[in-house]
């Protein structure tokens, strides 16, 4: 999957990192989810997060998100909700996103190793 980051403006004109997003309320968050998910529109490395008291953005893939999965969204998944398409800025990844396996953890580990016992490669020596 292609992930689409806008740099956006912030107040003081600096470009800030944001995803495209589906805002409704908290309370159709969970039935949105997982039909996003469902879709394979919901982009899962990164934090549902919530806008205000009573909304949340979700966070998708861009170019899979068409007006056709909003009205579905809207009228079957969850009738009578809102939902329009938002920027989340600065998105917060996912637990699982955040995760190393075992394998990239001991390659970490081996890698500082390494550099502690003073080797470096023949390639860095020239």
């Amino acid at each position: 999957h292609a992930l689409v980051l806008h740099s956006i403006m912030d107040e003081k004109d600096e470009a800030v990192v944001g995803i495209t997003a589906v805002l409704t309320e908290a309370s159709f968050s969970q039935l949105y989810r997982e039909y996003l998910e469902k879709m394979g529109i919901l982009e899962s490395n990164y934090r549902v997060q919530k806008q205000s008291a009573d909304t949340v953005a979700i966070p998708v893939f861009e170019e899979k998100l068409t007006e056709t999965v909003l009205q579905e969204l809207r009228r079957s998944v969850a009738p009578g909700s809102m939902c329009s398409v938002t920027q989340i800025k600065n998105p917060v990844f996912s637990k699982r996103a955040r995760v190393k396996t075992p394998a990239q953890e001991l390659r970490r580990e081996l890698h500082s190793l390494v550099e502690k016992s003073g080797f470096t490669r023949r390639s860095e020596e020239h």
